[in-house]
């Protein structure tokens, strides 16, 4: 969830179990909209907030309280909401998940090659929609675009992400307009439930100007979320540097060779955020230590002008915490980081807890965000559960030294 999200949850919430459901498809929403340029971490996060949105929609019919009037209003919302085509396509959803034929039938991606960040495009093409973005360059490397490739130091990919049975709809927004049409009649039933006014109910099909009235800002979707821009090396991608576009840079992206146009995000922050991508790294380590069985300790600082950067980890370090955590500081001094981040494994500490898959990642102004899924091992296979996000990075006291540094 977004740092800036105001949770709908209350103490004394009288309809809790619906009111979660919608936080958790808050949290999902904006994990997969991080996820957005890569083919198997966005459908993995849209097919987990599909599954929060429906169960908002089923806790809402089974969470009957209020006043006596109370199942004359909830009729009223649901005629609503059964009139919603996207609200159907939800429902509709429920015995099945969005799979890559689903979305290869209707989703775009497009390619523009650069040699600057905010240069000219040196050839602008359309790919395949769930072809991974490390993989463009190198089908292209011996076709006639390979010079080019090779050429290259910037690679902007641009998805939209669709799904055959719902046309017309961006699946983002989609999500967003289901969260939205949930959201509404939820704080309806609040207020309902705690013996508040009941406002009007508005009728089906009524079309509401601007955001929905149940949709927050922070999920709108912008020409920025769409957009990734990775580092090429002859050819080779070398990593994700989405912070890399300003403003202009976007704008000129979408508004073709003859740089007219408008993009969503007009006053975009000025400053780069270390932390907007870290949900991306944790769902590939969830996949390594799924295909791989484990995961070897990983841990990158974030320097102006160069992004993410790892470390080489030597068995010493591995072995000793504090040895690892005094070089990374004197590195972080070294180069003047602003981000610190590591993934790892983690043990049961206590009887009944499971191991853990952990990201925690902090910012030189105290910024955290930690990333936990509980996983387990059955033979070959590993069984990862739901992934938790933290904002409180005080128990990770192996940060110290980092910390200190930045004092």
């Amino acid at each position: 969830m977004s740092r800036s999200c105001a949770s709908l949850l209350e103490p004394d919430c009288p309809i809790p179990r619906a009111h979660q459901r919608l936080e958790d498809a808050h949290r999902l929403w904006h994990q997969t909209a991080d996820s957005y340029a890569d083919p198997a971490a966005f459908r993995e996060g849209l097919n987990s907030t599909l599954q929060a949105l429906r169960g908002g929609t089923f806790a809402l019919q089974q969470q009957t309280r209020g006043g006596r009037d109370f199942a004359t209003w909830r009729d009223a919302w649901h005629n609503r909401i059964r009139a919603d085509a996207v609200l159907s396509w939800l429902v509709q959803h429920h015995r099945h998940r969005v799979e890559d034929d689903d979305l290869a039938s209707a989703s775009k991606a497009r390619v523009a090659l650069r040699t600057m960040p905010d240069g000219p495009a040196l050839a602008e093409f359309s790919v395949p929609p769930l072809l991974p973005a490390e993989l463009i360059p190198q089908q292209l490397n011996d076709s006639r675009m390979g010079p080019l490739v090779r050429e290259a130091t910037v690679m902007v990919l641009e998805r939209q992400w669709a799904a055959g049975d719902l046309p017309g709809w961006e699946l983002l927004e989609a999500l967003a307009h289901c969260y939205a049409a949930l959201a509404e009649p939820l704080q309806e039933a609040h207020a309902q439930s705690c013996g508040g006014q009941q406002s009007p109910t508005p009728e089906p099909g009524t079309v509401l100007p601007g955001l929905p009235p149940g949709q927050p800002e922070c999920m709108k979707v912008s020409a920025r979320t769409k957009t990734a821009v990775f580092r090429l090396e002859q050819g080779r991608v070398l990593g994700p540097a989405p912070e890399s576009l300003d403003e202009s840079d976007v704008e000129q992206a979408h508004a073709g060779n003859d740089g007219r146009g408008e993009i969503d995000e007009p006053d975009l922050p000025p400053k780069k955020d270390p932390l907007r991508r870290v949900a991306w790294y944790f769902e590939d380590a969830r996949r390594k230590l799924q295909a791989e069985g484990s995961y070897a300790q990983r841990v990158s600082i974030w320097v102006p002008g160069q992004e993410w950067l790892s470390m080489v980890l030597t068995p010493a370090d591995t072995q000793d915490r504090y040895l690892l955590w005094s070089r990374v500081a004197q590195e972080v001094e070294r180069t003047r980081a602003e981000a610190v981040m590591t993934i790892f494994e983690m043990g049961a500490r206590r009887p009944g807890e499971g191991q853990r898959l952990v990201l925690a990642a902090e910012t030189a102004g105290r910024a955290h965000r930690t990333f936990i899924a509980s996983f387990e091992r059955r033979g070959a296979e590993v069984r990862l559960g739901r992934t938790r996000v933290e904002e409180d990075g005080r128990r990770w006291y192996f940060l110290d030294p980092v910390r200190a540094v930045w004092k």
